[in-house]
Order: structure tokens, then sequence, then C-alpha cells
């Protein structure tokens, strides 16, 4: 039996992949150029598959992001030098 495939599922628009991955065209032209997403092109519209955005996304590292302390919250033992603004 043939798979059909479904374009809204299996594909994505150049640009809805650039704001789904949270960067530019540009990046995402970048990527595909380098091999680590794959892009397909219809007519003249670049569309990239949506299953290589999941495994690139899968790929990456994960970060630890330290939360954000404020002066108000530092301890006393911590000392800060302030710049005199003029």
């Amino acid at each position: 039996m043939v798979q059909e495939l479904s374009i809204t599922r299996d594909l994505l628009p150049l640009n809805e992949a650039a704001r789904t991955l949270g960067v530019g065209r540009s990046k995402v032209y970048y990527l595909i150029a380098d091999g680590e997403i794959e892009a397909i092109k219809v007519g003249s519209k670049t569309c990239v598959v949506v299953e290589s955005v999941r495994a690139f996304i899968a790929r990456q590292p994960r970060v630890a992001i330290r939360p954000r302390i404020r002066m108000t919250q530092l301890p006393d033992s911590v000392s800060v030098k302030r710049r005199n603004r003029a």
C-alpha cells in the first residue's frame, strides 16, 4: 500500500520552519546547506521536512538556564562595585 503524504503534516514552508525554530530564514538556509535539516523544492517554494526539524531539535544539547539574581537578592558577603553615572 502506498502511503499518502499530507503537506500540512510532513512539510513546512521555510518561513514556518524558521518561526518553529525561533531563527531567521537565513539560518534555516544555512541548516539546509549544512545537512542539518532536509528540504525540498516545490516549484519555487522551499519546504522543510517536519521530521528532519524534529530530529534536529532532538540532537541539540540541553542547557540549564540559571535564574537571574536581582541586586536586592545578593547575599551580604558579596560586594558589588557600582559605576558612577554622570
